[in-house]
């Protein structure tokens, strides 16, 4: 019996030793410290896709699985979409794992990627949409490498320039574009064994475009523009000329606003809409396409420069404002 009560009490001794003597804290545990991604391999070429997986490390050492949102340090490098990746051009980028209740760091993987074989060339410097250009029309043309993800890399090799009628346009070694005579001419980029073709009308310049100032009202009604426009939609003729004396800024553009647009509250109209817009080339402006007609809803005219190529936010310059009957 004596044997038994001992026994008993080295087994009481051994449990509370294990619990910690009956006043100590529970064993704590483990909890989520990091997250780990990774994937099949770190290097890979534009275009492809591969499946990314994130896991969770805990305090004492073990992988879990863990729910991430899936996110891309440069989008114009790569997307995820669930958890699989695709690149788009050449560079460096970091997939980015974020536990959904941000409990711990967000986990990322750099991925590095390398540009895809070429599929074609592309001509690069005549205007999107617009096919005409004026007798006075001169530009600085390149050729860009086409890829099957439909990114575009520069060339540093010989791109071999022609024009199908000198008469007409000319285009030297370098890609400088000069319009001459009026008529339809094609214009040619071989490289690497790939042949890229444009083909643009010239037509006789105007002899009186309307000369805008940045620093003055616009010259123009709606007489005036519109019976330019109808004579000439595209702007073969550089109707528009953008003075390069006192426009400084990049991009520049003529915005009209609509009335119907003015608020009941009788204050003035911030409804602008953009007629036509420039960009400075080598020192001079190469307008582009117009927009649209001036209706019967717009009253006021005016300049501004934008915030970024091509946005339709704009800063008005100061006395070039002008109301039109």
């Amino acid at each position: 019996m004596k044997n038994v009560l001992v026994m008993a009490a080295l087994l009481l001794t051994s449990l509370l030793s294990a619990c910690g003597g009956g006043g100590g804290d529970l064993p704590a545990f483990p909890t989520l410290t990091s997250i780990e991604v990774s994937a099949p391999r770190t290097q890979l070429k534009a275009g492809e896709t591969i499946e990314m997986s994130a896991m969770g490390i805990q305090s004492d050492g073990i992988r879990r699985f863990v729910s991430v949102n899936w996110s891309v340090s440069d989008e114009s490098m790569g997307t995820m979409v669930s958890d699989r990746f695709t690149a788009k051009k050449a560079g460096q980028v970091e997939v980015i794992a974020t536990e959904v209740f941000n409990k711990v760091a967000p986990g990322k993987l750099k991925l590095t990627i390398t540009a895809s074989s070429p599929t074609g060339v592309n001509i690069l410097g005549f205007q999107d949409a617009k096919t005409q250009y004026a007798t006075t029309d001169a530009r600085k043309l390149s050729a860009v490498a086409v890829h099957p993800e439909n990114s575009k890399t520069p060339i540093s090799t010989v791109v071999t320039w022609t024009s199908s009628n000198t008469n007409v346009a000319t285009i030297d070694a370098a890609g400088s574009f000069k319009a001459l005579t009026p008529g339809p001419v094609t214009i040619t980029a071989m490289w690497g064994g790939f042949t890229k073709m444009v083909n643009v009308d010239i037509k006789q310049a105007d002899a009186q475009p309307i000369l805008v100032k940045c620093n003055a009202q616009i010259p123009v009604t709606k007489a005036i523009w519109s019976a330019k426009r109808v004579a000439d939609p595209q702007n073969g003729s550089e109707w528009i000329k953008f003075d390069s004396n006192s426009c400084t800024a990049d991009n520049v553009g003529v915005y009209v606003r609509d009335e119907s647009k003015k608020p009941t509250t009788g204050e003035d109209s911030t409804d602008f809409f953009t007629l036509i817009s420039a960009t400075r080339v080598d020192g001079k402006y190469q307008t582009s396409v117009t927009k649209r007609d001036i209706t019967a809803d717009d009253k006021f005219l005016t300049v501004g420069t934008e915030s970024f190529a091509g946005a339709i936010f704009f800063t008005s310059l100061s006395s070039t404002g002008t109301t039109i009957d």
